[in-house]
C-alpha cells in the first residue's frame, strides 16, 4: 500500500511539474489541444470544433435563396468517379450552374443547414476584406507598409514588409505551417489564448517578395491590420461588408480567442449553399446585385499569379491574393481550400461553382493541388448542361 501511495505521489508530482513547465514555456495551448482532440476521440481539429471555442457571429442581411434547377439531382456522376470522391469522407457536395442548384448531396447526417469549419478557406475571405478595407479607405493600398500599423515592423528588413507580401504569402517571415507540430505556430494559433501577441512575436527573416511560402501567420497578420484600421472585430466587418450583402441564408460563426481576436487563418463555420456565394462574388468581379462590395480592380489583382518561386524552385502561377488558381480541361478555375478537403471551386467562364465539405483530403499533391481535388474538378467538368 505504501508503494502504491508513493507511486501516486510521484505521478501527481510529475504531472504538476510538466504542467508548470508548459505554462512557463508558453505552451499552455497543449492543455486545450489535448482536451479538444484526444480526450474527445479525435486526433486533430475537426469540422465540428465550433462549439468548443468562443465565437463571434457574422449576421445575415436580406436572404436570397438559390434557384433550384428543373434538372436538380438528375445528373449522375460516373460510379468510379463517385467512388474515388467518397474515399475522402465528404459531408456535402454542391454544384451551382448559372445561379441554380443542379446537384446536391449530403452524408453522415449533415444537411443544407449544417455549419462546418472552413479551415483555410477563411484565408481567402481575409483577402477579400483587405479589398473592402481599401475601398472604404481604412487601408491606402496593398503597397502600404505593415510598419504603418505595427511598430514591430518599422525597422531594418522588417520595414520592407507590405500588405501585398502578406497577401501573396511572400512575407519572408518563418511562421511555419505544420499541422503535426504540437509546439508550432499553427497549433498555438488554433488552441492558444492570445493570437495577437503570438503573431507579433515573429519577424521578417528573408527578403520580402522573393519566395512563396504558404503560412497562416501571414493571413493572421492581415486580419490584425484590418481589425486595427477599421476598429471592428473581423466577423463584424465581414458581416457588414460581405455576409449581410450576398444573400446568405444563415448566420456564420468565426471563432475567437479569449481576447476576442479572430482565428483568421481558419474557422469560419457555414453551410455549402452559403459558402458558394463567396465563389459567385468573385466570379462577379466583387459585385453583388449591382453593388460593388470589393473593388473590381482589386479582384483582378487578386487573381493574378504571384509570379515568384516556391521552395521547390517552381514558378508560382497557382496562387494570387489568398486564392488558388488553375486550369482543368481547358477551363480556368479559382479556388478556396481547407485542410480537410474544404473547397469552393469557381469556373468563371462556365458560370459554375462546386463546393465540397468533408472530413479529410489526400496528403498527396499533383501540380500543387491535392489529388482528391482533381476528382472534384472532373465532377464539375463532367456536368452536362
Amino acid at each position: 500500500m505504501k508503494a502504491l501511495k508513493k507511486g501516486i505521489v510521484i505521478f501527481i508530482s510529475i504531472v504538476l511539474l510538466a504542467s508548470a513547465g508548459l505554462w512557463l514555456t508558453g505552451n499552455s495551448h497543449l492543455f486545450r489541444g489535448l482536451a479538444y482532440t484526444y480526450f474527445q476521440g479525435d486526433t486533430g481539429p475537426t469540422i465540428d470544433d465550433g462549439l468548443r471555442f468562443d465565437r463571434d457571429t457574422a449576421f445575415i442581411g436580406s436572404t436570397e435563396p438559390w434557384l433550384v434547377s428543373a434538372t436538380y439531382n438528375t445528373f449522375e456522376p460516373e460510379p468510379e468517379l463517385l467512388d474515388r470522391i467518397m474515399e475522402y469522407d465528404p459531408v456535402a457536395i454542391l454544384i451551382i450552374d448559372r445561379d441554380s442548384i443542379v446537384y446536391e448531396k449530403y452524408w453522415d447526417g449533415y444537411s443544407t443547414e449544417s455549419l462546418t469549419n472552413s479551415f483555410s478557406m477563411s484565408k481567402t475571405v481575409v483577402g477579400m476584406l483587405v479589398g473592402a478595407a481599401i475601398q472604404d479607405g481604412s487601408i491606402r493600398s496593398v503597397d502600404q507598409k505593415v510598419g504603418d500599423f505595427f511598430p514591430e515592423f518599422s525597422e531594418g528588413i522588417n520595414s520592407k514588409l507590405t500588405i501585398k507580401h502578406l497577401l501573396q504569402m511572400s512575407s519572408g517571415i518563418d511562421f511555419g505551417e505544420s499541422y503535426s507540430g504540437a509546439f508550432g505556430y499553427v497549433a498555438k494559433a488554433y488552441y492558444g489564448y492570445d493570437i495577437k501577441s503570438l503573431t507579433l512575436k515573429y519577424r521578417v527573416s528573408s527578403e520580402p517578395g522573393t519566395e512563396f511560402l504558404y503560412q497562416g501567420g501571414n493571413t493572421q497578420l492581415l486580419s490584425l491590420i484590418i481589425e486595427q484600421t477599421t476598429g471592428k472585430p473581423l466577423s463584424e466587418y465581414f458581416s457588414e461588408k460581405i455576409w449581410a450583402e450576398i444573400g446568405a441564408e444563415q448566420d456564420a460563426w468565426w471563432t475567437v480567442d479569449e481576447e476576442g481576436v479572430t482565428r483568421a487563418s481558419c474557422c469560419i463555420y457555414s453551410n455549402a449553399r452559403d459558402f458558394a456565394r463567396l465563389g459567385k462574388l468573385y466570379m462577379n468581379k466583387g459585385s453583388w446585385n449591382g453593388q460593388q462590395l470589393i473593388p473590381e480592380s482589386y479582384v483582378e489583382e487578386s487573381l493574378r499569379p504571384v509570379g515568384n518561386i516556391d521552395l521547390q524552385g517552381d514558378l508560382v502561377d497557382y496562387y494570387g491574393y489568398q486564392w488558388w488558381l488553375g486550369e482543368h480541361e481547358d477551363s480556368p478555375f479559382i479556388a478556396m481550400r481547407g485542410i480537410h478537403g474544404q473547397y469552393i471551386i469557381a469556373f468563371p467562364e462556365r458560370d459554375l461553382i462546386l463546393v465540397r465539405l468533408g472530413n479529410r483530403r489526400s496528403d498527396e499533391e499533383l501540380n500543387h493541388f491535392p489529388i482528391d481535388m482533381y476528382d472534384l474538378l472532373d465532377l464539375a467538368c463532367r456536368y452536362d448542361r
